[in-house]
């Protein structure tokens, strides 16, 4: 019996491969069971064109059952769209509860200031300049490919498997040498490429 809870926020456009490696191995390899969620909790269709139906819509999410809010990124989050799922952002990013954005999710982040004092990364400074007007975090950016600061992870659009070791890390799905290895593994060019903390 898994007694945990990762959630999953799905919309049209999504994108898709982003985090799979990340939720394949906290299904197949934790005590995380993967709960997914949209809007309206109707179909989407990912950016790969794969139709999904989410389990629940986004106002059947109660915050007391979130161990992991995952955000995956797609080109609605540059058009301002995904403003729905503020109001949970709002509960959970003062908490314990681990939020991790990868691509334009992050980007979303950076546009309701919840990067302005925090230390993160996206894909590139000048990105977050010219698609968030609001942001003020420039001094807290890092040029990594994935950065956590406590209970948030931030990664770049290619570094899909960075951001899986992440919340590996984050949630101890195994010990840091076992995760290492795996790094390595799945790290093709061999380079020895390693998380930003």
């Amino acid at each position: 019996m898994k007694n945990k809870n990762a959630f999953l926020f799905l919309f049209d456009g999504f994108a898709d491969w982003e985090p799979a490696l990340a939720l394949a191995n906290l299904n197949a390899h934790s005590e995380y069971a993967v709960h997914t969620f949209s809007v309206n909790g109707l179909r989407v269709r990912s950016m790969a064109g794969i139709e999904v139906l989410p389990k629940m819509p986004l106002e059947n999410v109660a915050v007391n059952e979130v161990d992991l809010l995952i955000l995956p990124g797609g080109d609605p989050w540059e058009k301002g769209g995904n403003a729905e799922i503020i109001p949970l952002i709002n509960q959970v990013i003062n908490t314990p509860i681990t939020i991790a954005a990868i691509c334009g999710a992050t980007l979303f982040l950076a546009e309701n200031s919840w990067l302005d004092k925090r230390p993160h990364t996206s894909n590139g400074l000048e990105y977050l300049k010219r698609l968030a007007p609001h942001y003020q975090g420039a001094e807290f950016y890092r040029h990594a490919p994935c950065v956590t600061d406590d209970n948030l992870i931030t990664a770049n659009g290619a570094a899909m498997i960075d951001f899986a070791m992440a919340i590996f890390r984050k949630c101890e799905i195994a010990d840091p040498h076992t995760l290492d290895k795996v790094a390595d593994l799945y790290h093709s060019s061999g380079m020895n490429n390693r998380l930003s903390d």
